[in-house]
């Protein structure tokens, strides 16, 4: 079966508490795939990809969002074993910092400066939690008890997190909240017939907000993908162009009114995933042509739109081997292009998050040794 979001979430939630159960103690934290701290970005990086040590305090690990002001203060979030893990670059090192959640996992990070940082997803007490420069905070989300999946602002006083809820029958419907100061409220978003999920959200400008996730089908298990826009005063549907089957979109990210991408995965059959990305030109989504390196499971996980005629997306794919390998596209305003990122040990690994700051690409994500332990991913790269 080709995995969906929600798939791949669970699917990792599963191993983790089988890990928990039945490695031992003493074992946690242990990785066949540790090196020594990677001088890529200290010694000044190149473009080639290289892996960059982070700290791994679990038994299963992941980072699933990324974010930053410079090359010198970036956070990247997830989780470790069920609870909340967020850290924190320096310009030397990443470390673990304090997370007010008990239990949860954060899917999403937004840096608007050194003082002012969202982080999103689920846990007890609350979704939602804040950075000030010294110590993380959590903020209610009164009337909102779901799950948050993307943050993205405009200023202090305008930051937008989208995800999902249950209704009452127990559907997922696509969720969004808005932060303005002083509290988060959930605001109304375009209406689906069968539930839905918002994966991911990017703030162009203040009356130019882009959230993009999926819908389903009458017949609740097929999936199409679902695109919201913000005009300062209403959030409308923006109709994609649909693929062939089903399919789903986990990133976006725009710099103008006429430039906008979103990319995620589609499925023309149950044993078979493609990438997926799609161009905003201030009219129209228009599907464009992507890589697939794997012959049965390609995945787009996130995006960034560096520039005009400039973009990079990250996602992964099976490999011959057997083995999920992360993966980097291109768009270099005619066409993207694909490559397999830094060569890794035997295992599965997936880039689930990405951000462009200054001249570092961060990508981050989880990787899975046979051994059952998994541990943080960071890699990053430098353009010219």
């Amino acid at each position: 079966m080709v995995e969906t979001p929600l798939r791949r979430c669970l699917m990792l939630a599963v191993i983790g508490a089988m890990v928990l159960l039945f490695l031992p103690r003493s074992d946690v934290g242990a990785s066949t795939y540790r090196k020594p701290v990677s001088q890529a970005i200290r010694a000044g990086c190149g473009s080639d990809w290289h892996r960059v040590s982070s700290p791994s305090p679990g038994t299963f690990n992941t980072l699933r969002g990324v974010s930053g002001v410079s090359q010198n203060d970036a956070w990247a979030v997830g989780d470790a074993d069920g609870f909340s893990l967020a850290l924190h670059w320096d310009g030397q090192n990443w470390a673990t910092t304090t997370s007010p959640q008990a239990t949860g996992t954060l899917y999403a990070v937004h840096a608007l400066t050194s003082t002012d940082v969202w982080a999103v997803g689920v846990g007890f007490p609350d979704p939602t939690m804040h950075w000030n420069g010294a110590s993380w905070t959590s903020f209610p989300t009164t009337g909102f008890d779901g799950t948050l999946r993307g943050v993205d602002g405009a200023t202090s006083t305008d930051v937008w997190a989208v995800g999902n809820i249950q209704d009452n029958s127990g559907v997922f419907q696509p969720a969004i909240l808005q932060w303005t100061g002083a509290a988060w409220s959930v605001v109304s978003g375009a209406p689906v017939t069968y539930g839905g999920s918002l994966q991911a959200v990017d703030v162009v400008t203040a009356t130019d907000v882009w959230a993009v996730g999926y819908q389903y089908l009458s017949d609740l298990h097929t999936q199409q993908p679902f695109i919201e826009h913000w005009d300062g005063v209403d959030w409308t549907e923006s109709p994609s162009q649909p693929p062939f089957g089903s399919g789903f979109f986990s990133g976006v990210s725009g710099i103008s009114g006429t430039n906008v991408w979103a990319v995620g995965t589609k499925e023309p059959n149950a044993s078979r995933s493609l990438t997926l990305a799609e161009r905003w030109d201030g009219s129209s989504w228009t599907i464009v042509p992507t890589v697939d390196l794997g012959t049965t499971e390609n995945d787009l996980a996130a995006v960034v739109t560096i520039k005009p005629g400039s973009a990079i997306a990250a996602g992964s794919y099976r490999g011959n081997g057997g083995f999920v390998v992360p993966m980097v596209q291109h768009w270099n305003g005619e066409r993207w292009g694909g490559m397999a990122a830094f060569f890794r040990p035997t295992g599965n690994t997936y880039f689930l998050g990405l951000d462009v700051i200054g001249s570092v690409r961060w990508a981050v994500g989880t990787f899975q040794p046979p051994s059952a332990i998994s541990s943080t991913l960071i890699e990053a790269s430098c353009s010219s």
